[in-house]
C-alpha cells in the first residue's frame, strides 16, 4: 500500500504522469508495520541469496585458477575444499535434506515474499538460520579465496 508515480515515457519523452494509490485489500486486517517488516525481510533474503549466486560465479573462476595454476595433490587438495563449500550452496543433487542453503532460502524467499503480514515463528526460525548459514558461508569462502592468490 502507497502512493506512487506512474509514467508513460516514449523516445525519453514523458507522455502522461500520474499518482496512483494502492490500498491495502480490504479482506485483510493487518497492520502496515507487518507489510513493511515482511518486505524488509524478503528484500535482506534477495541481498543474501544474490551474494550467494555471485560465490557461486566466484568458485567458477576460482576453480579454472586451480586447474591453470595448481598439479597433482595441491590440485586436489585445493578442488576438494572448492567442491564442499559449492555443495553447500548448491549440492550436485537436490535433496530437502542436505545442507542446499540456497535452495532453501529460495524456497523460502517464494513463500514469505507472497504474504502481506509478517513471517511466521517458523519462518524466521528458518531465515534466521539460512541467513546466518549463508552468511558463515560467505566468510568461509572469503577467507578460502584468499589462500588462492
Amino acid at each position: 500500500p502507497g502512493s506512487y508515480i506512474v509514467s508513460m515515457i516514449e523516445d525519453d519523452l514523458i507522455l502522461d504522469k500520474r499518482i496512483i494509490k494502492v490500498h491495502q485489500d480490504p479482506r485483510h486486517d493487518i497492520p502496515p508495520a507487518n507489510t513493511e517488516k515482511c518486505y524488509l525481510l524478503v528484500h535482506e533474503m534477495a541481498v543474501r541469496m544474490n551474494l550467494l549466486y555471485s560465490v557461486l560465479v566466484e568458485m567458477e573462476e576460482a576453480a579454472e585458477h586451480i586447474n591453470r595454476n595448481y598439479r597433482g595433490a595441491d590440485a586436489l587438495k585445493l578442488n576438494t575444499k572448492l567442491e564442499e563449500l559449492r555443495s553447500v550452496i548448491v549440492p550436485d543433487d537436490v535433496s530437502p535434506d542436505g545442507p542446499n542453503i540456497l535452495n532453501r532460502m529460495n524456497w523460502l524467499f517464494n513463500q514469505v515474499r507472497k504474504n502481506s503480514d509478517k513471517p511466521t515463528q517458523s519462518q524466521h526460525y528458518w531465515i534466521s538460520l539460512l541467513m546466518k548459514q549463508a552468511d558463515d558461508l560467505i566468510i568461509e569462502w572469503s577467507e578460502y579465496s584468499l589462500l588462492l592468490n
